[in-house]
């Protein structure tokens, strides 16, 4: 019996001197609701610092850095730790005749990075997306996507510029 593997498995290259390719496998259901906490960790601190957008910037990175190695170890099942445990499965490759493993965070860069997670959420959310919101609107249900959207563009502060067109020390009337 020959084994076919994922269709959806996506690889993609990191590093940063020398480039080797990875899997980015699909989560489990498990691992997808583990990520789903994680953000709706994030959506919760950005909630609740509204208003202060140095406070969000600063809570969500702290929740990435924390997090990361977690999710990439998901996505990839390559192991992200370091020290004696990343020692002890290194042992172990050399004995059956593999390359050792270093961290994938140890060797991506943030563009890397971000081809990884397009590759999670489009495998992971973006059709099962389509499919809430398409057995959402068969049922008569609103979408619970776009009343959140709403939400949030009523509690952010706008960002557009408003642009002068008066002369350097002119004095409105």
């Amino acid at each position: 019996m020959t084994t076919n593997p994922n269709p959806k498995i996506r690889c993609v290259k990191i590093g940063k001197r020398e480039i080797r390719e990875i899997e980015v496998l699909p989560l489990s259901v498990a691992d997808q609701f583990k990520l789903s906490d994680l953000l709706n960790e994030a959506i919760g601190y950005a909630v609740a610092l509204t208003g202060n957008e140095a406070a969000i910037i600063a809570a969500l990175i702290g929740l990435i850095r924390r997090n990361l190695d977690r999710i990439l170890e998901m996505a990839t099942e390559e192991p992200q730790c370091r020290g004696l445990r990343l020692k002890w499965i290194n042992l172990k490759r050399r004995i059956k005749g593999k390359e050792p493993l270093k961290p994938i965070l140890d060797m991506t860069t943030n563009d890397q990075a971000w081809e990884i997670a397009e590759a999670i959420y489009q495998m992971n959310y973006e059709d099962l997306l389509k499919k809430v919101q398409s057995l959402l609107k068969k049922k008569g249900m609103p979408d619970p996507l776009r009343r959140l959207s709403q939400y949030f563009s009523d509690i952010i502060p706008s960002t557009a510029s408003k642009i002068s067109t008066e002369e350097p020390g002119e004095k409105a009337e």
